[in-house]
């Protein structure tokens, strides 16, 4: 599938001169990324820069998010192998969940590449599914991995996994995992609060049952305004080790659940450390925090 043509901007056409939009694709591109995008879509090697920066600035046209510029789709929110240690057990273990019957969705899942990874090596492509708010990016991760005739479409949704009524209800009490990569920390702590009861009432009610990701994070848990401009991310809650783990205790009282929480803070590379400004949440204390909450 071509990129698209006729997708607009949410407003007016947005500016690459910003901290958040990243030009150099190609030291972006992982060794398991770049195996994917070969091996899996069949993109010639010579052609691979090429097409992700063609896909990539329709995106941008789309919406100028952070993980749009930053090229952070170029990463897999389950093993995370941006990581100095690749999270390989963890990834393993939900690829043998879903290659022995369970289910998968993938929240704010964007070009969904943590599906195609999934299905690359070995899960059946009926154990993977993918939701987001907006519908324009499944077209663009069609385009992106070249697999129309692998996933179905009706494997992305499009819904707000807020909305209880949402086309997502028809997984309530059926998930093995959800994923959510970068989604958390775009939030305030109310709605974190809120988002992560949705997974607990979408995952089955049974032990074994997990959410996992990754989120950017802080030094100081605290809420942070940001100046990201059309991306729409006005405030912020950022999470330290501490400040996440009591929140998933705040979400089994709520709920009734026990959790069994992990994380795991990782400074960020210097490219992604913008230069900070006052009450900003990029800088040198800055952090990506990896987790995975398990149902007890």
């Amino acid at each position: 599938m071509r990129v698209p043509q006729n997708l607009q901007p949410d407003k007016e056409r947005p500016s690459k001169d910003v901290d958040w939009y990243h030009p150099d694709v190609q030291s972006n591109i992982g060794p398991e990324m770049r195996d994917l995008l070969l091996n899996y879509s069949k993109i010639p090697a010579d052609d691979l820069v090429a097409h992700i920066t063609k896909v990539r600035d329709s995106a941008w046209e789309i919406c100028p998010y952070p993980t749009v510029g930053m090229l952070l789709f170029l990463d897999f929110g389950i093993k995370c192998t941006a990581l100095p240690e690749p999270r390989t057990q963890l990834h393993n273990s939900i690829l043998h969940t879903l290659m022995q019957g369970g289910q998968l969705l993938d929240v704010g899942c964007m070009f969904g590449q943590d599906l195609r990874k999934m299905v690359y090596e070995g899960a059946p492509v009926s154990s993977v599914y993918g939701t987001d708010l907006r519908g324009d990016y499944f077209s663009l991760g069609y385009a992106l991995f070249k697999d129309e005739a692998t996933i179905p479409s009706d494997h992305f949704i499009a819904a707000d996994i807020m909305d209880p009524a949402s086309p997502l209800c028809r997984f309530e009490g059926n998930l093995d995992v959800i994923t959510a990569k970068d989604v958390l920390h775009c939030f305030d702590y109310p709605t974190q609060i809120k988002l992560a009861m949705r997974f607990v009432a979408l995952l089955k009610p049974r032990s074994g049952s997990r959410a996992v990701g990754q989120i950017l994070a802080h030094v100081s848990a605290g809420n942070y305004s940001t100046e990201f401009g059309t991306a729409d991310l006005a405030n912020m809650f950022l999470h330290n080790d501490q400040s996440f783990a009591k929140m998933w205790e705040e979400v089994g009282e709520k709920t009734g659940t026990r959790w069994r929480v992990e994380s795991r803070m990782w400074k960020i590379r210097p490219a992604f450390e913008p230069v900070q400004k006052p009450g900003q949440p990029r800088g040198p204390d800055s952090r990506a925090l990896t987790f995975a909450a398990e149902r007890l």
